[in-house]
């Protein structure tokens, strides 16, 4: 194995002992696994960049003494056999990965390359990993005599090859080939936290490849300035799915915040039943229970049975979000308990919701400020409180987590949480 970095510069030698010039770059074929070197490219003697094919390279050869250490390429033939080529502007040269971003989706961050680890697989030279972190960094500044002391207590944190997307020149970036599987197995706020640190064109590679219902909720955990790019930028069918995909507080949130004019154009062409709810979110007071809440919700009468209750469920297959409690009304639509999933599915098959139900029910007005809202929740250890009208007809739920991002402190929303996460299996030692 050997680093790209120590590659830099080394002379090219010819099959008569000539040194021809220096190693300046290499040309690669991208690969699942691995990329190829299908060329070296040198600076000759008379100072002109050539580019030879990788077949004509005999051997990689350690040239270290005790005066010096150095690695040389030695080539199979002499330099007149050899008829050097054009670089062409559309190759991938490996001095293109050096300075490049990747996402990191292990250590849920974007990282930078400093350096590329090649080696020979199954007879081919070829790239088998980018270096980042603080070790690559330090040899890729040819700092190693000068720090040597710190050069051993750092980490070489390498990313396999396999793990790296195909290059796209015109975005010049790199991206891990799994983000489209592994991505989607992040949380949505992960997501947005790697998308803080990308330029537009990056996070918009990344937003693209998520499903309707993980781009939606990536959104909503978005800063708002990465929001405001994203639908400034994003045609008006992609925007409605996200809209009509998300919960109705956090869609009135995200249209609160565009111009009134576009906001009331994208009203006007959802559905009507999503555009209504919507609106009267929109109507309640900023941080009130009415412009928080969540207009989904699952109702039954007192005279459900256990077994009734579990088919309706069964049949609107809800979000574990809408599912903290089943809501019990009278059949003037006035809320008189609220069913507890475990009461609902440890009772017999034939009880009455009506003798399952919570009577005593802790809920507040539409116009109740976030505060009180949070002092409810936190005094009676709910995760969600419902939201009544005057005439105790159930409007919404408001869920703890939509308090907690409310009250909790900015300094706190910005500071990232970064999960235990197991050994990375590519290092140095591994490959």
């Amino acid at each position: 194995m050997v680093y790209f970095t120590h590659l830099l510069g080394k002379p090219v030698i010819d099959s008569r002992g000539r040194d021809i010039g220096v190693i300046k770059d290499l040309v690669f074929i991208d690969g699942d696994k691995y990329a190829e070197i299908s060329y070296l490219v040198y600076l000759s003697k008379d100072n002109y960049r050539k580019k030879i094919s990788w077949r004509f390279v005999k051997e990689l050869k350690d040239e270290s003494t005790k005066s010096k250490a150095a690695i040389g390429i030695y080539l199979n033939s002499p330099v007149e056999e050899i008829n050097p080529l054009f670089e062409r502007e559309d190759e991938f040269l490996v001095s293109k990965l050096i300075d490049k971003q990747i996402i990191d989706v292990d250590g849920l961050k974007v990282v930078r390359v400093n350096d590329v680890l090649l080696g020979k697989i199954k007879d081919k030279f070829s790239i088998v990993a980018v270096c980042v972190g603080t070790k690559s960094l330090i040899r890729r500044l040819g700092a190693e005599k000068i720090m040597g002391a710190v050069i051993p207590m750092a980490k070489e944190n390498i990313i396999p090859w396999e793990s790296v997307e195909t290059l796209d020149p015109a975005l010049q970036a790199l991206h891990i080939k799994l983000n489209k599987s592994k991505i989607k197995g992040l949380h949505p706020g992960d997501i947005a936290d790697i998308m803080e640190d990308l330029d537009y064109k990056s996070r918009a590679l990344i937003f693209n490849s998520l499903d309707k219902s993980q781009a939606a909720k990536t959104i909503v955990e978005a800063e708002p300035h990465i929001q405001e790019s994203f639908f400034k930028n994003m045609k008006v069918n992609r925007i409605l799915e996200i809209l009509e995909d998300l919960p109705t507080h956090d869609s009135a949130d995200i249209l609160s915040m565009m111009p009134k004019s576009r906001a009331a154009k994208l009203l006007s062409s959802m559905r009507q039943d999503v555009a209504e709810k919507i609106r009267k979110i929109l109507s309640y007071p900023e941080e009130s229970a009415g412009a928080l809440m969540s207009t989904e919700f699952i109702l039954v009468t007192g005279d459900f049975t256990a077994q009734k209750t579990i088919n309706l469920l069964r049949k609107l297959k809800p979000s574990s979000e809408k599912t903290y409690h089943i809501y019990v009304i009278d059949e003037n639509k006035s809320l008189i308990g609220i069913l507890p999933i475990r009461a609902l599915i440890t009772a017999p098959s034939h009880e009455k919701v009506a003798n399952l139900m919570k009577r005593r029910v802790v809920k507040v007005r539409l116009n109740t400020p976030k505060e009180e809202i949070a002092n409810a929740l936190s005094k009676y250890n709910l995760f969600a409180i419902p939201v009544v009208n005057g005439n105790n007809v159930l409007q919404g739920v408001v869920t703890a987590d939509n308090v907690l991002k409310e009250v909790m402190p900015r300094s706190w929303k910005r500071k990232r949480y970064m999960p235990i996460k197991h050994k990375r299996l590519g290092n140095e030692k591994n490959i």
